[in-house]
């Protein structure tokens, strides 16, 4: 098992940098063992990450939910997300892509998630930077996809929200969300921390 944590933004940078951590350990750990007459590379297979962050940017978030997806397809590891404090705007949208991920999983326990008991989550309307240099034609596209992001957030997450949550998410208000409700949406498992 490999351990890592991450207490930060998503950015560019923060992302980055935990990939090339994972994968110069992941290197490191690579072992020989013997199979019979047979001596073969094998690497463990298991990451739990401790993971907290206000937000950022959100496709950052993208690139490590993509990573993470890759290594469970492709490599056959078993990935575990432990949220320790908070998880707030881009943290949640890596949650929730990693959620619907798991779904289309034949094994089902090659992604978990787990919550310490005093984590909590800060859910709200995606906010982005355009550059407004951009062609006319082409702004009023990107404008266009960005929207599509806020019903997706809100089909996920309607079904756990009280009707004035979702009317604060729609009138992009903040939400937070309990480590109790965190463990029902994301069907995951509380840790006592004391």
């Amino acid at each position: 098992m490999n351990v890592y944590t991450f207490d930060d933004e998503f950015s560019h940078e923060s992302v980055t940098s935990l990939i090339y951590r994972i994968e110069d350990s992941r290197e490191k750990s690579l072992f020989k063992e013997v199979e019979g007459s047979k001596e073969i590379d094998v690497l463990r297979n298991r990451i739990v990450l401790y993971f907290s962050t206000n937000g950022g940017v959100v496709s950052s978030a993208h690139v490590l939910s993509s990573y993470f997806k890759e290594l469970i397809l492709n490599e056959h590891l078993i990935v575990d997300i432990v949220v320790t404090e908070w998880c707030h705007s881009a943290g949640l949208f890596f949650l929730m892509d990693l959620y619907n991920f798991r779904k289309t999983l034949e094994h089902k326990d090659y992604l978990g998630f787990q919550f310490f008991e005093h984590a909590e989550a800060c859910l709200h309307e995606v906010a982005t930077q355009i550059n407004t240099r951009i062609p006319d034609s082409d702004l009023s596209k990107r404008i266009e996809r960005i929207k599509t992001r806020k019903p997706r957030i809100a089909k996920f997450f309607k079904p756990h929200l009280t009707a004035k949550e979702m009317s604060d998410f729609n009138k992009a208000q903040d939400v937070i969300l309990s480590c109790d409700r965190l463990a029902k949406i994301f069907d995951a498992k509380v840790i006592k921390t004391f």
